[in-house]
Formats: C-alpha cells, sequence, structure tokens
C-alpha cells in the first residue's frame, strides 16, 4: 500500500491511536468516523482506514477523547506474561493460531 504521504514519519506521528479497544458514549462518535472512513481515499477503504478516522477526528476535536496506555489495554500476545493486561490484541494472520492456544489455556 503506497503511504507515501507519511514519508519520513513515524507510525505513531500518523496513527496515534489502536483501534482494538475503543469506548463511545453513544453513536454519535462511530457515526462520525463513518462519515470520515467513506469519504476517504478508497485505497484506505481496505486497511488504515480506521486509523485514518481515528486521526482526523481526534484532530478536528468535535469529542472528548481520552486515552488509555496501550501496554495495558492492547498487548500483543507475545507479551502478557510480562505484563499485566486487560485485553490481547491478536493483529495479523501469524496470530491467529496463537489466539487459538491462548484461548484453550484460558477456557480449561
Amino acid at each position: 500500500m503506497d503511504l507515501s504521504e507519511y514519508k519520513s514519519k513515524t507510525v505513531g506521528e500518523v496513527y496515534p491511536f489502536v483501534a482494538c479497544f475503543t469506548y463511545a458514549a453513544n453513536y454519535k462518535f462511530w457515526e462520525e468516523c463513518y462519515k470520515i472512513l467513506i469519504n476517504l481515499n478508497k485505497k484506505f477503504h481496505y486497511w488504515f482506514g480506521d486509523q485514518e478516522a481515528l486521526r482526523i477526528i481526534n484532530h478536528q476535536k468535535k469529542f472528548n477523547i481520552g486515552y488509555l496506555d496501550e501496554s495495558l489495554i492492547c498487548s500483543p500476545p507475545e507479551i502478557i506474561n510480562k505484563n499485566k493486561v486487560y485485553s490481547i490484541h491478536f493483529k495479523g494472520l501469524h496470530r491467529k493460531k496463537l489466539m487459538i492456544n491462548l484461548a484453550e489455556k484460558i477456557l480449561v
């Protein structure tokens, strides 16, 4: 995917949010995210569109957005034994087997 518009920026600068854990008081936040998303370049409809929408909505300051420490909320499964976490982020195909193995351990 061509993201050359973000050349020389870090991932954290471009996408400061991890969208795997979000909370909203009502549907209006998500409605606004949707409006932004459908108007983005089509390349973002497949990947990173949620991140683009969250970045834009944060920049617009239409909503009071709070922040949580990613290391507590959306930890990758590889480090859960090192940290106490509230949720695990199984993003990517390479982590699907990890998800199944961990679920089997937890559910036993």
